[in-house]
């Protein structure tokens, strides 16, 4: 009788296995593939003209609490990644912005992910890249979605 492994374990290494490709590049940079991926949103946040970012936008982005972007933004300023200022809306919050430092790694560190995700995907077509996304993130909504 042939044993099917369950598609939880394939989703699991993959993220293992992409996690530690991207720490190994980031950790070049000084970094962690955490930072580099909220690096990667405060720039795109910025951008996109979004007129002040705060670190609520970021934990709903990355959906971790406010404890996690607390330790995340804090290395990062530490690094000169980010600067924090009081924000001119709200003065209980934080206006987050990237550096020049950052936007310099930011550069770097998307191209490093391009040649990841190109070596994860060889030989998929095109189509078969965009249905992979698809689904991943449906099945990504839906998890969150659940009272699992």
């Amino acid at each position: 009788m042939e044993e099917k492994e369950p598609v939880s374990l394939y989703f699991s290494v993959i993220g293992r296995i992409l996690k530690q490709k991207m720490d190994e590049r980031a950790q070049q940079m000084d970094l962690t593939c955490v930072q580099v991926r909220v690096l990667s949103e405060i720039h795109q946040m910025e951008i996109s003209g979004m007129g002040e970012i705060h670190q609520r936008d970021l934990e709903e982005k990355e959906h971790v609490t406010h404890p996690t972007m607390t330790g995340i933004l804090r290395r990062l300023e530490s690094k000169g990644f980010v600067y924090c200022e009081p924000s001119a809306l709200d003065h209980r919050s934080k206006k987050i912005s990237c550096t020049d430092k950052a936007r310099e790694i930011y550069r770097e560190a998307a191209g490093e992910e391009q040649q990841i995700l190109e070596k994860m995907f060889e030989g998929f077509t095109p189509e078969q890249i965009a249905g992979y996304v698809c689904m991943t993130r449906q099945v990504t909504e839906n998890i969150l979605k659940a009272d699992i």
